[in-house]
């Protein structure tokens, strides 16, 4: 099962920043019953994805800057980074095969790009 690092808003940006690769933020307190749900699309998001990726969590109610800076106002929502770039967000419950299939076309596309040596 997979298990969400939890971090501050302090902790953020040092993280984003420093991994190189995608990074799943995900936007909700503990206290949200939808998480139970996502758990399982996130555990075969896991085994599926062809790349690594983090998977971390921020209370937006205990960290109101991630609420103003990417306008978060539902939870939970989902932020997707890489290289420590905003490229994509969803919103509540999404299916796995609607997450993967965000997931997989910002791979493709990633992937593409990668051979341009800027993006390196």
């Amino acid at each position: 099962m997979t298990s969400a690092t939890k971090i501050t808003n302090k902790d953020f940006d040092k993280i984003r920043l420093k991994y190189q690769g995608l990074v799943i933020l995900e936007c909700a307190g503990d206290h949200n019953g939808l998480l139970k749900t996502m758990e399982s699309v996130i555990d075969k998001l896991q085994e599926s994805i062809t790349i690594p990726f983090r998977h971390l969590r921020i209370d937006p109610q205990k960290d109101a800057f991630i609420i103003h800076q990417f306008h978060v106002f539902k939870e939970p929502s989902y932020l997707f980074f890489f290289n420590g770039k905003f490229i994509d967000r969803l919103d509540g419950i999404i299916s796995y095969n609607d997450f993967s299939r965000r997931i997989n076309e910002h791979i493709t596309s990633l992937t593409i790009d990668n051979n341009d040596s800027s993006l390196i």
